[in-house]
């Protein structure tokens, strides 16, 4: 909530009646109303969830929810028969609702989900409210990437931390393991013997580190200490 708040207060801005009554309504004339769709639209896309079909659907027609006037017969039929359209895609999992273990009047609908799911079955939407979803859908996506490479490179830390902690410990424990046929400390033979009990040390942590970047890493320490002990003898 606290994200589309911000992502919508950054977003520049820029009733012809006729009868039958829907408890849903009132609409906006496009030509007149530009501003207050606009407003329609960032009030509503602050919102998490949607109700699927008394607030979904006629906000893709720029149909107040909140509001209860009249609108065209042509637009009540139109929502009617995408309302239709709605339910036949939620049953095959086309259209994803937040909760399809309640009765179809209950059902709630997340707003990036349902303009996915708009532009798909090709719905001629507002102008204002295809720039602000589109808008909102690439922001989204650009903090959740963001978020992902915070948890790799976490992931990766920690894998680090645990290759050069068992080296340490084969070292220590095992040190003849970790030479080569020509009697030197080997990076290769370090981590084979690591991967021999891969379970032991990384336990529930997903190794991402591959075998060749694990004997880079201990390489590298390697390399980096060789310097003090050879001015030590």
């Amino acid at each position: 909530m606290k994200i589309l708040n911000k992502i919508i207060s950054n977003i520049n801005t820029g009733k012809k009646n006729q009868s039958k009554t829907i408890t849903v309504s009132t609409t906006l004339d496009s030509k007149n109303n530009n501003n207050n769709r606009q407003k329609l639209f960032e009030h509503w896309c602050k919102k998490e969830k949607w109700l699927l079909f008394n607030e979904g659907i006629p906000l893709l027609y720029a149909v107040d929810p909140e509001k209860k006037n009249k609108i065209p017969d042509e637009l009540v039929t139109k929502i009617e028969k995408l309302a239709s359209h709605a339910k036949e895609c939620v049953k095959n999992n086309l259209l994803p609702v937040i909760n399809n273990d309640q009765s179809e009047k209950k059902w709630e609908v997340k707003p990036i989900n349902l303009f996915s799911w708009a532009t798909v079955s090709r719905v001629a939407m507002p102008d204002e409210f295809v720039s602000l979803m589109s808008f909102i859908n690439l922001t989204v996506k650009q903090i959740n990437n963001s978020d992902s490479n915070e948890n790799t490179n976490s992931i990766n830390h920690v894998n680090r931390e645990i290759t050069l902690g068992a080296a340490i410990s084969i070292l220590v424990n095992t040190p003849n393991s970790c030479r080569n046929a020509n009697e030197h400390i080997d990076s290769i033979s370090i981590v084979q013997e690591i991967l021999k009990n891969e379970k032991h040390w990384f336990k529930d942590t997903e190794r991402k580190l591959s075998e060749a970047e694990m004997v880079q890493l201990i390489n590298e320490y390697l390399k980096f200490s060789k310097p003090l002990y050879l001015n030590k003898i």
